[in-house]
């Protein structure tokens, strides 16, 4: 899965897209079943700015199941880390 996810990334144009955000999932959730937590947040995180540029609810959808993978490690710094990214700012705007 994961070696899928990084090829279709490779192939489209890098980043900003929904077809991108959904690449970062693909590969959070797989090295989230290799439990590679540090990674799996670095990919999740890297989909947050690209997830706040549509409205789709599906990205949305499934940004929130790769992140309950993460439960499990909820304490982890990599993990705590990334969901300070997801409170809404100071400035009111919200995350993911």
């Amino acid at each position: 899965m994961l070696d899928t996810a990084k090829a279709r990334a490779a192939r489209g144009a890098p980043g900003y897209s929904r077809e991108g955000a959904f690449d970062f999932i693909h590969q959070a959730v797989a090295l989230a079943q290799m439990k590679e937590i540090p990674e799996a947040t670095t990919r999740l995180a890297a989909a947050i700015p690209l997830i706040n540029t549509h409205s789709s609810a599906r990205l949305r959808h499934r940004f929130t199941e790769a992140r309950r993978l993460l439960d499990p490690w909820s304490k982890n710094a990599y993990v705590r880390a990334l969901d300070e990214r997801l409170k809404p700012s100071a400035t009111g705007a919200g995350q993911a």
